[in-house]
């Protein structure tokens, strides 16, 4: 760790942090982000990833926590708006989608963000809303099996089986397909795999 000034010491805590959670030692990863926000409460990464890695380490009121802190410091960081949405989304699905809303103006073309926000207007009845959104994000590049499927689920729930088996279709045929999005489309076809 530099012993320069608090803001390099902090990202270099930071840094470690995240070297310690992509290793898997949590506790560890947990500590040093503890310590860069410390150092520096006034950096939301500090909290995000303070957040991040409560999230994995199974405190989601710690998270919730980290996040809101990361949010007030930084009320444009997508990111920790994403991650305090998804906490919030089964408690507060309205408080969960200003969230969204404020991600969306802060990264309007994160796919990330387009797909939860589309998923949770879906779910709330506002398919209109939602489903642009949702063909926003199953059109990213790379495609991510994950946002078509989420498409296609919300088609589904819209009573539109035909489309949403298209959806699963072209993922397939475009080579954008996992075992979840397979198993969905056999599922709808009555379990006739191809």
């Amino acid at each position: 760790i530099p012993p320069e000034g608090g803001a390099d010491r902090a990202s270099a805590m930071r840094e470690r942090a995240r070297i310690l959670l992509a290793a898997g030692r949590i506790a560890e990863a947990r500590e040093s982000a503890d310590r860069a926000v410390a150092i520096a409460p006034d950096a939301p990464g500090a909290w995000r990833l303070a957040g991040e890695i409560r999230l994995r380490d199974g405190d989601p009121e710690g998270a919730e926590r980290a996040f809101r802190e990361a949010v007030a410091l930084a009320p444009d960081d997508a990111a920790a708006l994403l991650n305090l949405s998804s906490l919030l989304r089964e408690r507060d699905p309205v408080q969960a989608l200003g969230l969204l809303l404020a991600a969306r103006r802060a990264a309007p073309r994160d796919p990330e963000v387009a797909c939860e926000t589309g998923s949770l207007l879906c779910g709330l009845g506002r398919a209109d809303e939602g489903l642009p959104l949702l063909r926003q994000a199953a059109a990213s590049d790379p495609p991510a099996p994950r946002f078509r499927l989420a498409l296609a689920r919300a088609l589904e729930a819209a009573g539109r089986r035909e489309e949403a088996l298209a959806e699963l279709d072209r993922a397939v045929a475009e080579g954008a397909a996992d075992e979840e999005l397979l198993a969905q489309r056999d599922a709808w076809r009555g379990g006739a795999g191809e």
